[in-house]
């Protein structure tokens, strides 16, 4: 299906790129995949949460907090400094979602609930979201201390083989060489103005990873327009061998209401085309479905002019 409509495109890699590249790249994601592990083990476990994206509103977690058996009432607490907004947010954490999906299998709620049914359900994903896996690229010194430990340059391998497929993958979307933004590929490891995750109000890449673990799911939900400076997001799936029957499948639905789905492997790549209509993009009907299958990763790059 053509969904360049709907502002967004969903590419194969075994298209693009020859037997010898798709070959090296699924090396690193099996790699990668183990980084991210050892990274999260430390810091998913953190309280108070240093890591991932703030709660805008309280509403699904005061309703969360009456239904589950633990007390979370320390999330009442704001605690993570958000750069954009120069404020502190509460925040959900790792024990929270964990208990979240933990209710959910025990009353048979799926993906497909909404906010009508448990307010604010479609914000969980606030909590699947993490920059710690990153911290070894987001400064050149960083990146040179990285390089420096043979294990640890496994992201940066990753990182330069997601550029070469991102951005040959937006320029095509684009329908040519051009970009409306200042970034071009691999330049995160040769200017402190062009790394990962930038600090100052000049950053134009932020990278995080959106972790979903066995019978997680992200209900029925829309992004909206967000940040309007925002020109691409590319979705990679750090995933390898997961089958229809491991669930975790980007659904998008169409004009009609019907809908479509997207087996998330490492081949597959989803590039958000925000410079035609970003009204288009914030206004998509997605969800993923429940993940029966072992821990799906989602890197989620976005640029700006």
């Amino acid at each position: 299906m053509d969904t360049t409509e709907l502002g967004f495109n969903i590419y194969d890699i075994r298209d693009f790129f020859d037997n010898s590249f798709v070959k090296e790249y699924e090396e690193s994601v099996i790699g990668v995949r183990e980084y991210f592990s050892i990274k999260l083990n430390v810091c998913q476990k953190k309280i108070p949460y240093g890591d991932g994206c703030p709660s805008w509103d309280m509403d699904f977690i005061n309703h969360m907090d009456n239904l589950l058996d633990s007390d979370f009432a320390y999330l009442q607490k704001p605690t993570y400094y958000h750069k954009e907004t120069d404020k502190i947010w509460a925040q959900m954490d790792y024990n929270f979602i964990k208990a979240c999906f933990e209710y959910f299998e025990k009353e048979n709620i799926d993906e497909n609930v909404t906010n009508s049914v448990i307010p604010g359900v479609s914000t969980i994903s606030n909590g699947f979201y993490h920059q710690c896996a990153f911290a070894g690229i987001e400064s050149l010194e960083e990146i040179k201390k990285t390089r420096e430990s043979e294990k640890d340059t496994i992201i940066i391998d990753y990182m330069l083989m997601n550029d070469d497929i991102n951005f040959k993958l937006m320029k095509l979307f684009n329908g040519g060489e051009e970009l409306p933004m200042d970034c071009k590929a691999r330049d995160f490891t040769e200017s402190e103005e062009k790394v990962i995750n930038l600090s100052t109000s000049k950053r134009q890449r932020k990278v995080w990873l959106n972790i979903l673990e066995t019978k997680h799911f992200h209900p029925y939900h829309q992004d909206g327009q967000g940040d309007r400076n925002r020109k691409f997001t590319c979705l990679n799936y750090p995933n390898v061998g997961r089958t229809i029957k491991d669930g975790g499948l980007f659904r998008y639905y169409t004009n009609d209401d019907s809908y479509h789905e997207t087996l998330c492997n490492y081949t597959e790549v989803i590039i958000l085309n925000h410079s035609i209509d970003n009204d288009i993009v914030g206004n998509l009907h997605h969800q993923v479905t429940k993940n029966h299958g072992e821990v799906r990763y989602n890197v989620y790059n976005t640029f700006t002019a």
